[in-house]
């Protein structure tokens, strides 16, 4: 947190960042911003220092070999520079999904639909602390019970990068409760249900409302497990080196900085930012494009970066 503590009428910004990241990412904004606002930054699940309360689970097996086939297909046997990150769409809106969902080994068509049953890491129970709506629901009873939503202050305005925008877009526009795909899939109910926004507006960095075609959920939903079995059985200083070779991140490798923030990010842990990466996947969120129809113009702030193709 920085700015006024408590108790002070300054409008709060609440500041959600992406995956791989944490609340330290915006450090260098919030001490801009601080004077005018009360900033607070927290560490979505998975990441930083947020502990996630949920059932345990046993280490996830291998994934099934294919005797048939000649080449590996599990990932933690892959070299420390292999491309895991070649078929990334981080986020995508679009309708239609190319991408082999799993283009990092090569299992077969029948292990690729057994590998999310075969290992407790993408079962149901393990991955619901990590849908977007449970996150969403436990950022909002968290927002209340800090008293971040007050009418004197002008209400609570989320700030979300990525990961984090989705997450401010579902909490946005769920004022009564985040939408879930089906009650099998995602669940919200350890969290409690809102029946009044508490976030009133929003800043959306690089930020999708979702997947509205289903085939393209279903896809992006097994090639999000595939990549967060690389990253638990490859470990995750592999797994950040290669997601940073993707074309978009060519501008951040240039920075001065990219080295530290390579180190940052691959101190981690493999489990939970796999559980992160498969619980909170495009893949299993509801989309939210129809609830943007209901916000006012100055209720949401749409920002992209002039290079980022998918959303310029």
């Amino acid at each position: 947190q920085k700015g006024p503590e408590e108790g002070a009428s300054l409008p709060v910004l609440l500041f959600l960042h992406g995956f791989l990241g944490s609340s330290s990412d915006w450090a260098p904004v919030m001490d801009a911003l601080s004077t005018t606002y009360r900033c607070i930054a927290i560490d979505l699940p998975g990441h930083g220092q947020t502990q996630v309360h949920s059932p345990q689970f046993p280490t996830p097996p291998q994934p099934p070999s294919d005797s048939s086939s000649s080449s590996s297909s599990s990932p933690v046997s892959s070299p420390p520079d292999s491309d895991f990150s070649s078929s990334l769409d981080l986020d995508s809106s679009s309708s239609s999904y190319s991408t082999p969902p799993l283009s990092l080994n090569s299992q077969s068509t029948s292990q690729e639909s057994s590998l999310e049953s075969s290992c407790a890491l993408f079962s149901p129970t393990s991955l619901q602390s990590y849908s977007i709506e449970a996150v969403s629901g436990a950022i909002q009873a968290l927002v209340v019970s800090l008293g971040l939503n007050s009418a004197s202050s002008g209400g609570c305005l989320a700030v979300g990068y990525s990961l984090g925008a989705r997450i401010a877009l579902v909490s946005l526009t769920s004022p009564s409760g985040p939408p879930t795909l089906s009650t099998s899939e995602v669940s919200s109910s350890a969290t409690p249900m809102v029946t009044q926004r508490v976030i009133s507006r929003a800043v959306i960095v690089s930020g999708s409302p979702g997947l509205r075609d289903p085939a393209a959920r279903k896809a992006r939903k097994a090639h999000d497990d595939t990549l967060a079995h690389a990253l638990q059985f490859g470990g995750v200083p592999a797994f950040v080196s290669s997601w940073y070779q993707h074309p978009m991140w060519a501008p951040l490798r240039g920075r001065p900085c990219f080295p530290s923030l390579l180190r940052l990010r691959s101190s981690g842990c493999a489990l939970n930012l796999a559980q992160a990466l498969s619980g909170m996947s495009p893949g299993r969120q509801a989309p939210v494009w129809g609830a943007l129809e209901g916000l006012a113009a100055d209720e949401i702030l749409l920002v992209v970066g002039e290079k980022d193709g998918k959303f310029v």
